[in-house]
């Protein structure tokens, strides 16, 4: 049997006054099965909401964004779109999932990033390019925000960090971090720079090309 997965859109906001309420799509599972990115032939482009994540990354001052969104509002197809808007423009960018139980091992093969530290490992030629830059995508990081050393030791000042300034860090989560009651207390957490749920709401014209693309899928099932 083909795998199937469900991409629950039950609503996107058009205007203040106009909602387009649409009803579940099935689309072929083409993923990872961990990863939570959809079928990306069928992805809307998000080109303003990609260049303002782009801008914050390239021209902010902090070396991380925090996405806090609710579940099914397109993150994690955000973050893939990210992944292939920024390896056009020679940045690198790579995906951990937070919903494995070794996340840590993962991120550490993928980077070379010892999560225990926060420092790269001599032995993972990874993210070592000075000359490049990298992007460090923790997808579901709500599942560990119990994980309290985890975050103390990653939020910081660039200067206490041991990580090289080229390697910065998108934290994508359903709700904000700064929400977790162990973090209420740490004002660095609540000035992260963020993309929020009404950012990924739809213009008119690509509420349109939504629904285009979702008569192209159906015809695909046929």
């Amino acid at each position: 049997m083909t795998n199937i997965t469900i991409l629950n859109i039950i609503s996107f906001v058009v205007s203040a006054s106009q909602t387009i309420q649409m009803k579940t799509i099935f689309a072929p599972l083409k993923r990872s099965e961990y990863d939570g990115i959809p079928d990306m032939a069928f992805a809307l482009p998000r080109s303003d909401l990609l260049m303002k994540l782009f801008d914050m990354i390239a021209k902010g001052s902090s070396r991380f964004i925090h996405i806090a969104s609710p579940p099914a509002t397109g993150k994690s197809s955000l973050l893939q779109l990210f992944k292939l808007f920024c390896e056009k423009r020679g940045i690198t960018c790579i995906y951990v999932s937070m919903l494995l139980a070794d996340f840590k091992g993962e991120m550490r093969d993928k980077t070379g990033i010892n999560s225990e530290n926060w420092m790269l490992e001599s032995t993972h030629n990874i993210c070592t390019d000075p000359s490049k830059q990298y992007v460090v995508m923790l997808d579901d990081a709500q599942s560990n925000y119990s994980d309290i050393n985890l975050w103390t030791s990653l939020i910081k000042p660039d200067s206490q960090l041991n990580l090289p300034n080229n390697i910065r860090f998108i934290i994508s989560a359903t709700y904000p971090l700064n929400t977790y009651p162990a973090y209420q207390g740490f004002l660095h957490f609540s000035t992260l720079p963020k993309l929020v749920r009404k950012d990924f709401c739809l213009c008119q014209e690509e509420a349109k090309e939504f629904i285009r693309l979702s008569s192209d899928r159906k015809k695909t099932e046929i």
